[in-house]
C-alpha cells in the first residue's frame, strides 16, 4: 500500500521494471537508462534482504508523487566538496579557486553548525572547513614540519595527527598524534588555536596506565568522547584506553582487539570498534561494567570477504572508518573493497555507496567509486562525510538540496576577515554577495 511504501528503507537494492511498446518487460539497468526513452515504468520491483519480493503497481498517483519526491531534488547523492585529487598543502576553498589541498586526511569530526575539523596527517596539521563560506584553513601545526611542540596554532607541531574527537560540552578538540604516541588538545577562541599535550610521552611508545602525562601509548589511532572522558584506540597495543580526570586506564587488552582503528559511540553508550586486524566490528555494551561485555557485532572473525546479509554472515575486508547517524544506522568503510557498508537498525549489512574498484568518481550512490576510505562522520543535518585518503578528497553523501550547514553558537568559529566585516556592515537589507569572481 502507499503508506507501507513510504516507510520502506530504500537502501536495499531495487530495479525499475519496464515495458516497451510491444509489451515486453525488462529491468531498467544502469547501462540502459540513457537509451530508455520510449519506455514507460510499469512497476517497482523491491527485493528485501530477508527474501521478500514484490512488484508494486505504479498507477497510483500517490505512489508516483512519492517516487518523484524521493528521486527528485531531495535524492541522496555523492559529491566531492574539497580537494583536487593530488597531495598538497594549501588553504583555500572547496569548490572555487584558489582551491584547498591536503595530503592524506585522516580523521574528521562534524561540529554542531555543520563545519568540519579534520586531521591532515602527512602535512602534520589540523584543518578547519567553514562550510558556510566553503573555506578551509589550517588552525594548528606547521605544514611539512613534524614534531611534538605545544603552543599557538602555527607554533605547535604534530607527527602524523590522525584521530579527532570533540568534547560536546566544552568544545575542546582532541587529536591523536599517531607517530608521536601522544594525545593533544586544541582549544579555539576568537579563531585562534592553542595546542596542549594532555596524555602520553612524546616519541616514547609503550603500554602504561596512570597519570596522563606519565602514561604511554603505541600509535594511538581513533578517538571518541564517552561519559565525560576520551576513548583512545591504542592500535599497536590492541587496547582501548580511557582518559578522564588526567588519568589513563585500560578497558581492554590485546585479547580484545587485533588492530583497532576506528571507534564511535551510539545510543545507550554502546561503543562500536572497527577491529581491522580481525575483519570485524565489535561492540561494548554501555551502562554496565566496561571490560566484561564485549562481543563481535558484525563480520566473521579473521575472515575477509564481501558478503551482505545478517550480522553473523556478512564479511568485510580491511574495514576502516565508522560513523553513526541520528537513526542509529552504522556506516563502515570497507577499505580494500572501496565501498561504504551500512548496518541498519534491523541488523542487516548492505552496500550503501561505491563499487569494488579503486577509481574515483561522483554519481549515484551505487556507482560512485572511492580510492581509499579513511574517515567517516555524520553531520547534524544527516550528511555522511567521507575522507578519501589516497585521493586527498573530502566527499559527502546527502540530499542534493541540502548544504549541510546549520547555525549553532556553541561551535568554534573563526574570526571574519576585514572584507567580510565590511560586507556585513554595508548590508542593510539589500542584496549581498560572498567573493563574486567573474561576469
Amino acid at each position: 500500500t502507499p503508506s507501507e511504501l513510504k516507510s520502506l528503507d530504500l537502501s536495499y537494492m531495487f530495479t525499475l521494471t519496464t515495458v516497451d511498446h510491444q509489451g515486453k518487460g525488462g529491468a531498467l539497468t544502469t547501462e540502459s537508462k540513457d537509451s530508455a526513452s520510449g519506455y514507460q515504468i510499469a512497476g517497482f520491483s523491491f527485493y528485501h534482504s530477508r527474501g521478500i519480493h514484490a512488484l508494486i503497481d505504479l498507477t497510483s498517483t500517490e505512489i508516483q508523487t512519492w517516487l518523484s519526491e524521493r528521486m527528485g531534488s531531495g535524492t541522496l547523492s555523492l559529491t566531492t566538496i574539497a580537494g583536487l585529487g593530488g597531495p598538497g598543502s594549501a588553504d583555500g576553498f572547496g569548490s572555487t579557486a584558489p582551491y584547498a589541498q591536503f595530503s592524506w586526511p585522516g580523521g574528521v569530526v562534524a561540529l554542531d553548525n555543520g563545519d568540519l575539523v579534520f586531521t591532515d596527517s602527512r602535512n602534520n596539521t589540523v584543518r578547519y572547513f567553514d562550510r558556510a563560506h566553503d573555506e578551509i584553513t589550517t588552525i594548528a601545526g606547521s605544514p611539512g614540519s613534524g614534531g611534538e611542540l605545544d603552543g599557538g596554532g602555527g607554533e605547535a607541531l604534530f607527527t602524523s595527527p590522525y584521530g579527532i574527537a570533540r568534547d560536546p560540552i566544552e568544545g575542546t578538540l582532541y587529536v591523536s598524534d599517531r607517530d608521536g604516541h601522544t594525545i593533544r588538545s586544541i582549544t579555539l577562541s576568537a579563531g585562534k588555536a592553542s595546542v596542549t599535550t594532555v596524555a602520553g610521552q612524546p616519541y616514547s611508545s609503550g603500554f602504561r596506565d596512570g597519570d596522563a602525562l606519565d602514561a604511554s601509548f603505541s600509535s594511538p589511532s581513533d578517538l571518541a568522547w564517552y561519559d565525560g572522558g576520551l576513548l583512545i584506540l591504542d592500535r599497536d597495543n590492541g587496547a582501548l584506553r580511557y582518559l578522564k580526570d588526567n588519568t589513563v586506564t585500560t578497558f581492554g587488552d590485546s585479547k580484545w582487539f587485533t588492530a583497532p582503528v576506528s571507534i564511535a559511540v551510539g545510543s545507550e553508550n554502546r561503543i562500536f570498534v572497527v577491529d581491522q586486524g580481525d575483519q570485524t566490528i565489535k561492540v561494548i555494551e554501555g551502562g554496565q561494567s566496561i571490560g566484561q561485555n564485549i562481543s563481535v557485532y558484525a563480520g566473521l572473525s579473521t575472515q575477509s570477504g564481501y558478503t551482505e546479509g545478517d550480522l553473523n554472515t556478512a564479511t568485510f575486508t580491511d574495514p576502516l572508518g565508522i560513523a553513526i547517524d541520528a537513526s542509529g544506522n552504522l556506516f563502515v568503510g570497507d577499505q580494500t573493497m572501496t565501498v561504504i557498508r551500512k548496518i541498519d537498525t534491523n541488523q542487516v549489512v548492505s552496500t550503501y555507496a561505491g563499487t569494488a574498484t579503486a577509481e574515483v568518481s561522483d554519481s549515484e550512490l551505487l556507482t560512485p567509486t572511492f580510492s581509499n576510505i579513511v574517515g567517516l562522520a555524520s553531520t547534524p543535518t544527516g550528511e555522511l562525510i567521507i575522507l578519501d585518503g589516497k585521493s586527498n578528497l573530502i566527499r559527502r553523501i546527502g540530499s542534493s538540496d541540502s548544504k549541510g550547514v546549520t547555525s549553532n553558537s556553541k561551535s568554534p568559529t573563526r574570526t571574519p576577515s576585514s572584507e567580510e566585516k565590511a560586507e556585513e556592515s554595508a548590508a542593510s537589507g539589500g542584496a549581498t554577495f560572498q567573493r563574486p569572481s567573474s561576469l
